[in-house]
């Protein structure tokens, strides 16, 4: 089995950390399901840093436009991903098939 591409539709700066990660971490024969879980426990990391790293921004006046601007774009791609995460879609959409994990895990046909 080769490494699946596990990517977001709309490719972010997380996205594409993650891909680095991946690509240096997991070997290419990787199973799906370990990516998958790879994945999930990445973006689990990247949202805990972000939100320790942003409190102390806030109240702030030191904080310009552009750097709300990076935090909201960070902060819309984690809540994606943990909303695709809830309703079973954080695969599907990255490897061309309804239920990814689900399938590659229990087995379930792909949707």
């Amino acid at each position: 089995m080769t490494a699946v591409a596990l990517r977001s539709p709309v490719p972010g700066p997380l996205d594409d950390a993650w891909d680095e990660f991946r690509r240096k971490v997991l070997p290419d024969d990787a199973p799906v399901a370990r990516q998958c879980e790879a994945r999930w426990a990445f973006y689990a990391g990247a949202a805990s840093f972000y939100r320790l790293a942003s409190a102390p921004l806030f109240p702030s006046d030191d904080v310009k436009p552009s750097d709300l601007k990076v935090l909201r774009r960070l902060d819309a791609e984690i809540e994606q991903f943990s909303y695709d995460v809830h309703i079973g879609l954080a695969t599907s959409r990255a490897t061309g098939f309804f239920g990814g994990f689900r399938a590659a895990v229990y087995g379930e046909e792909r949707g």
